[in-house]
């Protein structure tokens, strides 16, 4: 058991937190904090302390918190966003996290939100927060999405959860979706909705095998064919199973 978080964590969870860092200070200040690491420790040993410490130089914030919070307490931030609209603009933004373990932990979140539309890329609004929720104030006022996706270009970390009318307007939008990189976010989401219950495995199974015959990218054939066999495997029942099994 210990082997086995032990590669999920390092493999999987540390190289994401890189690049949320990176994000969060900037790439000038996250390559001089490199710098500033191998050189104040060459030939030596060193610590996650004294990585962070090199990162605060360089940036000149203070990163304690940051990496207590996402470091140092387990678990991960379930993300949502709340939104509406009015004449065709939106009304109300917010964006809200919850400890996936119910531990009542929280993470500083610092995210890019895509506010989709059919044919076209959308557009892109920055979003924050420490606490539970918080208020997307550049969202209000701009026309009004077919779908809103919290991590954009994955500069966050956590379980980002589609809202149902995103989700079926992502089904819906997902042929027509050009972006390779944003496929595969979205397809990642759509397999977020089916673990927490949100989607029917059969929905998502059908979805991929109407679309899988025409994807382009082979990284992104093989996620989904990975997802759709454990759908098949372990959450379609015998008759699902049997309706799209060949004879």
């Amino acid at each position: 058991d210990a082997k086995s978080a032990y590669g999920a964590i390092v493999y999987q969870k540390a190289p994401s937190l890189l690049r949320v860092l990176a994000f969060n200070i900037g790439e000038d200040n996250f390559r001089e904090g490199v710098r500033t690491f191998l050189r104040d420790h060459a030939y030596a040993n060193a610590e996650w302390s004294d990585l962070i410490a090199a990162f605060s130089r360089s940036s000149g914030k203070d990163l304690k918190p940051w990496a207590g919070a996402w470091v140092e307490q387990r678990g991960m931030p379930q993300v949502e966003i709340d939104w509406a609209c009015d004449s065709g603009r939106i009304s109300s933004f917010r964006i809200r996290q919850k400890d996936a373990l119910d531990e009542g932990h929280v993470w500083p979140i610092r995210t890019q939100v895509l506010l989709g539309r059919r044919g076209t890329v959308g557009e892109i609004v920055a979003a924050a927060l420490d606490g539970a929720s918080a208020a997307v104030p550049g969202a209000i006022g701009k026309s009004c999405p077919d779908y809103v996706f919290g991590n954009y270009e994955d500069e966050a970390y956590g379980q980002f959860l589609l809202d149902p009318r995103s989700q079926a307007a992502v089904v819906a939008e997902l042929p027509q979706i050009t972006d390779p990189f944003l496929r595969t976010l979205l397809w990642g989401a759509l397999w977020d909705s089916v673990r927490e219950l949100r989607m029917a495995p059969a929905e998502y199974s059908a979805l991929a095998l109407r679309l899988l015959p025409a994807e382009k990218d082979p990284e992104l054939a093989v996620s989904v064919l990975g997802r759709l066999r454990v759908a098949y495997s372990d959450y379609l029942s015998d008759s699902q199973r049997g309706a799209i099994a060949e004879p």
